[in-house]
């Protein structure tokens, strides 16, 4: 009964009631899908993630494929890099290591507000409209205060409605805000459980790796040079190759070409890859270190010697100041010791 109440004080059907409930109507529905999709790609690449690492069957969805080659490299599952049984992120989503961001709809307060207010002035001017001040006419002056009551009423109404409805999204806005600070931080602990941030000491773990799988890959060879390399060829063509009596160049050529190409190459590509890459990761720690050595030469050397130039240079300046100043005070000194011997003087001559 009293929500009745207080409904029918608030609403008198006028048009700008319309407004001000169609744009908080609005408002609200776009707000709500906003939030909605909020980290929507971000939450479901975690929670395929999370799927794949317990062994899950999960679809892959084309919804998620670029996440999934954007952070982890590739979409493949099966090149999902890993290490300690999390996967390594070689770029960390952006949306949760931001804050949340603001809503573009917050102006939407001020809307109803000034909406409500031009209501107001409305009314105002509506039940102002038909009182003439210049008749004496009882009747018709009752008449002109009924029209104005009215038309106060509903400026009173409109006011009330578009600042209650500017509080009324205010609280949506509040909810919505928090509701997204929620998820975005559940986001983040279910992303920290199953998934790392590639660094250097994972890029040196790969690289450990690697150079291990080669070592396992050349077992047996104890010295590698190319008489140990030749005895291994030839045992392993021989083998191949038994049974034949008569073999042309040509054949053996190929023979070897084979061999040498299943059992040497690989292990040779493998070694000038890790090469590389050790190559390309001493470069990048080479010019972290001479970023360093440059910012700490910059901090403790030539900032403190740029301000210590800047202090003598200003030390200079007083003392030049100084010189000039006690050069004036002498000159005034000189003058009056001339003047004071030119008045003992003509002192003296009087005398005489």
């Amino acid at each position: 009964m009293e929500i009745t109440k207080v409904w029918n004080i608030i609403w008198h059907n006028e048009p700008f009631h319309w407004a001000i409930a169609f744009v908080l109507i609005v408002a609200i529905i776009v707000e709500l899908y906003t939030l909605l999709q909020y980290c929507g790609t971000d939450g479901a690449s975690i929670k395929f993630l999370s799927n794949f690492k317990k062994g899950k069957n999960v679809k892959l969805s084309n919804k998620i494929r670029p996440w999934l080659k954007d952070h982890l490299g590739t979409d493949d599952s099966s090149r999902f890099r890993q290490q300690d049984g999390n996967f390594i992120l070689i770029k960390y989503p952006s949306v949760l290591a931001h804050p949340i961001p603001r809503s573009s709809l917050r102006f939407v307060t001020t809307l109803c507000t000034a909406i409500g207010l031009l209501g107001t002035f409305y009314g105002i001017q509506q039940g102002l409209q038909g009182i003439n001040l210049s008749t004496e006419d009882t009747k018709e002056l009752i008449t002109a205060s009924k029209e104005l009551l009215v038309g106060m009423k509903t400026a009173f109404s409109t006011s009330m409605m578009g600042l209650g409805s500017g509080s009324l999204f205010l609280l949506v806005l509040f909810g919505c805000d928090s509701l997204r600070q929620i998820r975005r931080d559940s986001l983040r602990h279910k992303l920290k459980a199953i998934a790392t941030l590639k660094t250097t000491d994972n890029a040196n773990h790969e690289i450990a790796e690697a150079l291990t799988l080669v070592a396992k890959n050349l077992t047996g060879l104890k010295q590698l040079n190319a008489e140990g390399i030749g005895q291994a060829v030839g045992r392993s063509i021989a083998e191949q190759l038994a049974g034949l009596n008569q073999l042309s160049a040509q054949a053996i050529g190929q023979a070897v070409g084979e061999q040498v190409q299943t059992a040497i190459l690989p292990a040779l590509r493998a070694i000038f890859k890790e090469q590389q890459q050790l190559r390309q990761l001493q470069e990048n720690q080479g010019q972290r270190v001479l970023k360093e050595l440059i910012k700490d030469l910059r901090i403790q050397v030539l900032e403190p010697i740029a301000d210590r130039l800047d202090k003598s240079a200003e030390l200079t300046q007083q003392a030049s100041e100084a010189v000039l100043t006690l050069h004036r005070e002498l000159s005034g000194i000189s003058q009056s010791l001339a003047s004071s011997i030119l008045t003992i003087e003509n002192f003296q001559r009087g005398c005489e």
